[in-house]
């Protein structure tokens, strides 16, 4: 699967890309447990790419350069 391009903004945007609400989402970004999201300007942000990684086992491709 191609890896997907892009920034989720806020933690609606983070919830919606990894099927949880707002709050879901905001207990999991203040408690550390979306590891590729970042706190920008005071607004949590986080790459498309890592949440599919993350959250659905999609390998990156610095995880093919390594295995090759």
């Amino acid at each position: 699967m191609p890896k997907r391009r892009g920034l989720a903004w806020g933690a609606r945007g983070i919830g919606k890309e990894i099927d949880r609400d707002e709050r879901q989402a905001q207990h999991l970004l203040e408690t550390g447990q979306i590891k590729c999201a970042r706190k920008k300007g005071g607004f949590w942000v986080a790459p498309l790419a890592g949440l599919d990684e993350e959250f659905y086992g999609e390998p990156s491709e610095d995880d093919d350069a390594a295995a090759a």
